[in-house]
């Protein structure tokens, strides 16, 4: 299920509850909202878990563009520090 979540405070928007409602009566002015898929807890009792959908562009990008984003990421995947090395591979300096 998806649904709405306030980006500053947090709070769920129930949209299944308010869809015959009008975006402007159940979404406040000058609020940003995160998508987020609701995955059901299995533990009784416990709250529904809430995770934020990443979108990657896909949709709007031309074939064209999408090689080129594709080999943008590689390249950035490649270049991407590894944890406990700096930039140029190497291990970091021990502290005396």
């Amino acid at each position: 299920m998806l649904d709405l979540v306030e980006k500053s405070s947090g709070d769920r928007k129930f949209l299944k509850a308010g869809s015959r409602d009008q975006a402007d009566k159940l979404l406040a002015q000058r609020r940003a909202y995160i998508l987020v898929e609701i995955k059901k807890n299995p533990v009784e009792g416990e709250e529904d878990e809430a995770k934020q959908i990443q979108f990657n562009g896909a949709a709007v990008r031309t074939p064209a563009e999408d090689i080129i984003w594709e080999e943008q990421q590689k390249e950035l995947e490649a270049n991407a520090p590894v944890k406990g090395k700096d930039p140029k591979g190497k291990p970091p300096a021990k502290k005396k």
